[in-house]
């Protein structure tokens, strides 16, 4: 059988995958970029050529793979964050844009309350830490991720190595024995934790991500809570929590912050879509950013 040439596949192969897995088009135009180590532009050049029978077969089993709802990104180990490409496996969720507005939010207010010290609960791929390691730039400034899975901050390791981020890394659940880690001098908490509701597990979208990275509980609030109680019993407090939240959570992050932090104040912003996205939590209410 005679293999077809690039734009037939273009052509024909995205009517085959179900687009509420996301957009057919793109995702036949990433395999094939993986697969023939391509940039777009070469994509767009070699039209009328043929892939190798290698390259074809590689072809046919991720197109396979994704018709199944298997996301892009456990197919080709990797995922683009803020420009920079990180890699991704079944053990760490898939890095978002929206994710994003974490990193420039936390960014802005290291630069103008002078923070020296980040400390992200929950790194997954490292993408969100390494990310703000290298916008801030900063040699003097020390950065800590911590996690509760070991094959996953294997994964984020080999992420700030590719990147050149100087980033501390501890197998750690949320803030557990924080005494052994939390620095003397001004420091932030990011943290993007597991907030789907058990029962909205079975989404599509999200049925190949793991799901001790997924399940927030009932409502999703399940790890947020712990981690205000948490940080409400510490003696050197943060001077601000930057939380990712879902779209319908802003209610009850704000509800949580006023019963174990009282004094705090909590900002929500949103994310490139409008939605709730940001909860920036500041300790000290007299400095308002």
């Amino acid at each position: 059988m005679k293999r077809p040439t690039i734009q037939q596949i273009l052509d024909k192969d995205h009517l085959i995958i179900d687009d509420r897995f996301g957009s057919p088009q793109n995702d036949i135009e990433e395999i094939l970029l993986w697969v023939t180590k391509w940039n777009y532009e070469q994509l767009l050049q070699h039209q009328n050529k043929r892939l190798s029978f290698t390259q074809y077969l590689r072809y046919i089993l991720a197109l396979g793979k994704r018709k199944r709802g298997m996301p892009i990104a456990y197919i080709t180990g990797y995922k683009d964050f803020g420009g920079r490409r990180f890699m991704v496996n079944r053990h760490t969720l898939i890095p978002r844009a929206d994710t994003l507005v974490v990193v420039e939010y936390a960014r802005r207010f290291c630069v103008e309350h002078g923070i020296t010290n980040i400390i992200e609960i929950g790194v997954g791929s490292g993408a969100l830490i390494t990310t703000l390691t290298l916008e801030l730039h900063n040699p003097s400034m020390t950065f800590i991720g911590t996690d509760i899975s070991q094959d996953t901050l294997k994964v984020a390791r080999k992420n700030a190595k590719t990147h050149g981020a100087s980033i501390s890394f501890v197998y750690n659940n949320l803030l557990d024995n924080a005494e052994n880690f939390i620095p003397s001098t001004k420091y932030i908490i990011i943290s993007n934790p597991p907030y789907v509701a058990t029962a909205d597990l079975n989404e599509p979208s999200i049925a190949y991500e793991p799901k001790l990275a997924l399940d927030g509980g009932a409502d999703g609030m399940k790890y947020y809570e712990e981690l205000l109680k948490q940080i409400s019993t510490l003696t050197h407090k943060p001077e601000a929590v930057f939380f990712e939240i879902g779209f319908n959570q802003a209610q009850l992050i704000s509800q949580l912050t006023k019963k174990y932090l009282p004094t705090a104040d909590i900002l929500i912003r949103k994310d490139l879509n409008s939605l709730d996205r940001v909860a920036l939590i500041q300790m000290n209410p007299s400095q308002q950013h």
